[in-house]
């Protein structure tokens, strides 16, 4: 019997945090989602607490630092012991976690460090396109539980709202009838893989370099691939923008000079580094178009995955740079 397709949930979600403002403009921006069946706000730990003991949630949006952070985490822990298939995302200014000099992932709040988190600096205009990669992300990581722990998660909640009277029979019936059609769907199964795209190249640059962009750009769709960028980011290395590379089959960067140093030589824009980087720990193939100056481009890849320009070369080293590509996904690289 074939695999049915992965079925991803949809997220009932609930949003605690202290700060009214923050927590109520989020609660709004989720409503708004075709991703997401429902959401509730609290803006205590006691009443995610409440809430969380009598109703059902698949997701929840927490600022642990707005609530206190010992009492927040208490409660993060708790909840995850109690209620394993519930996906938790720290809604929170990272700026001010990394302020705290480790302490907001110390102890047992290392695993923090693998939660998916929704930063409250994020820019305005990259803010939708980050919170709904998040929602993605979510989705997914529902997808993948096992159907047998999700029927047991909801013959507790079953118990639970037995001894409460917080909602009629009706409504619970038919919220638990379209869970189970959820869980229903997912029974066949299907193997855990990366969303990862054919022939996409994911291009790392700065988008002011508009003189080489375009005609890249064009080139690389010349020779069969999608060509996907963190435009839209505004500089802000987000988890959108490695959500954009994860999903890429392959990276290409292009590094170009910034500031000049003392003995000559040029940086590069630090926001093509860690996107470099982040390529790195996804495992992807990457080919790197330098310009000539630029030395702090890392060491992690042979000569053979870097080409050099100058003004005059582009082109040339360009045709290469993509050829290399095309013969990595399989072509004759002509």
């Amino acid at each position: 019997m074939a695999n049915s397709p992965m079925a991803y949930p949809s997220l009932d979600i609930l949003v605690c945090d202290s700060d009214r403002a923050a927590g109520s403009l989020l609660a709004a921006e989720l409503q708004s989602s075709d991703l997401v069946s429902k959401v509730d706000f609290v803006n205590s730990v006691s009443g995610a607490d409440r809430r969380l003991h009598h109703d059902i949630y698949n997701t929840v949006f927490i600022d642990p630092l707005s609530l206190g952070l010992e009492d927040a985490s208490a409660l993060i822990f708790s909840a995850r012991e109690e209620f394993p298939n519930i996906v938790f995302v720290l809604f929170v200014d990272r700026t001010a976690a990394e302020a705290l000099g480790g302490s907001f992932y110390s102890g047992p709040r290392r695993r923090f460090s693998h939660y998916f988190t929704l930063d409250k600096r994020t820019p305005i205009a990259a803010f939708n396109n980050e919170l709904a990669t998040v929602l993605q992300l979510c989705r997914k990581y529902l997808g993948f539980r096992d159907p047998l722990g999700e029927l047991q998660e909801i013959r507790a909640q079953t118990a639970r709202l037995v001894d409460s009277d917080s909602r009629d029979t009706a409504s619970a019936i038919k919220e638990f009838s379209t869970k189970l059609d959820k869980v229903l769907s997912m029974i066949p199964g299907t193997s855990i893989r990366e969303d990862v795209r054919s022939n996409t190249v994911f291009l790392s640059c700065r988008f002011a370099d508009s003189q080489y962009i375009e005609g890249l750009k064009e080139l690389l769709a010349e020779k069969g691939f999608e060509v996907v960028t963190g435009e839209n980011a505004v500089g802000y290395i987000s988890e959108a923008i490695l959500q954009r590379i994860r999903e890429s089959e392959f990276f290409m960067c292009l590094m170009t000079r910034k500031d000049e140093k003392a003995d000559g030589s040029y940086t590069t824009s630090p926001w093509l580094l860690e996107e470099k980087g982040a390529a790195l720990a996804f495992g992807k193939y990457l080919v790197l178009l330098v310009e000539e100056g630029v030395e702090d481009f890392g060491g992690l890849q042979g000569d053979w995955q870097r080409h050099h320009f100058t003004e005059r070369g582009f082109v040339t080293a360009a045709l290469k740079a993509v050829n290399q590509l095309r013969s990595a996904a399989g072509g004759n690289g002509s």
